[in-house]
């Protein structure tokens, strides 16, 4: 398999695609485990989580990185959620709030 390009995606998106292989029968066993990891693990669908992750990078300067990070562990506390953004970003405790608040909409 050759990679065209790379691009960080969220647990989600990750879900969606290799659902796809799951339905057309064309994947093998380590993405089937995969599979059944992401399905655990995903807090959200793939469309939500591009949104939330789009916002965070738009509304907040986030980096993508750490915006997909954000969606991936859904943090419910501010204090989760500041362990997730780097020191060198500042953010306003209501910013912070914010955040929370799109993830719980």
């Amino acid at each position: 398999m050759k990679i065209i390009y790379y691009k960080d995606i969220s647990l989600s998106e990750a879900l969606e695609l290799l659902e796809k292989r799951i339905n057309e029968n064309n994947y093998n066993e380590n993405q089937k485990k995969m599979y059944d990891y992401l399905k655990k693990f995903a807090k959200f669908d793939a469309e939500r989580s591009r949104k939330i992750v789009e916002r965070l990078v738009s509304e907040f300067n986030l980096p993508r990185d750490i915006a997909i990070q954000i969606v991936n562990i859904n943090p419910v506390h501010e204090e989760e959620l500041k362990i997730l953004i780097p020191s060198e970003i500042y953010l306003s405790s209501q910013q912070y709030k914010q955040i929370l608040s799109i993830l719980k909409e």
